[in-house]
């Protein structure tokens, strides 16, 4: 890191649904939990763009870089819909995930700004 500069973390409000279902044969309503977390919040870069559905590339897109822990407390295994990243205001929609275990650990979510 150069001198002088520095890594700021921004409150990110992130929302995870749970799949409604039998569990032990008795109905379980779906679940909807919010947790604020702290992430480094940085654009995508025009290639990561490039690589992206024609749809999303006019979109907003970021990415996010956050501690395993705070990974693990927001993770609730959906599969119908995706979890919500809350920044600035804004609503973003959970792309993809990328967990790193080497060197440094961290977890990497992209994130597009839900349409309206």
């Amino acid at each position: 890191m150069y001198a002088g500069m520095t890594i700021r973390k921004t409150s990110v409000t992130v929302t995870t649904y749970a799949d409604s279902g039998y569990v032990d044969g008795r109905y379980q309503e779906a679940v909807t939990e919010t947790k604020v977390i702290q992430a480094v919040v940085m654009r995508c870069s025009m290639k990561e763009k490039q690589l992206m559905k024609e749809g999303y590339r006019g979109r907003e897109t970021l990415k996010l870089y956050f501690s395993p822990e705070a990974f693990k407390e927001i993770e609730m295994g959906d599969t119908t819909r995706t979890s919500t990243f809350t920044i600035n205001g804004k609503i973003y929609e959970q792309m993809a995930t990328e967990h790193w275990d080497q060197l440094i650990e961290h977890t990497k979510v992209q994130v597009i700004e839900k349409e309206p």
